[in-house]
């Protein structure tokens, strides 16, 4: 993915309304501006770049009420077949998705 196309996808989300019941909402709801996460030592968590284009456009948020990004959820898996990976946002349903 090129940053063009992050750009594309920023704009759309910020742009972009969806239909409810009564009237129209935002597609993307930002709740705070994007800050780089760390860990318990303070290090910065790496995180992929064009996860961080995004969320340095769009802030944290929820995209249709469905799935969030929040500063509080990133953080790396310490255990498991997926150590080592980044969790940062989670869905309706509570899973969190990793890249």
């Amino acid at each position: 993915m090129t940053a063009t196309q992050i750009n594309e996808i920023a704009g759309r989300l910020l742009a972009g309304k969806r239909k409810v019941l009564f009237g129209t909402r935002p597609m993307f709801e930002s709740f705070e501006p994007y800050r780089r996460p760390t860990d318990d030592s303070g290090a910065e968590i790496l995180i992929p770049w064009n996860v961080e284009a995004l969320l340095a456009q769009t802030g944290y948020g929820d995209i249709a009420e469905v799935l969030s990004f929040r500063f509080a959820w990133m953080h790396v898996i310490d255990r498991g077949q997926l150590t080592g990976h980044l969790i940062f946002a989670q869905d309706d349903g509570g899973m969190f998705p990793c890249p």
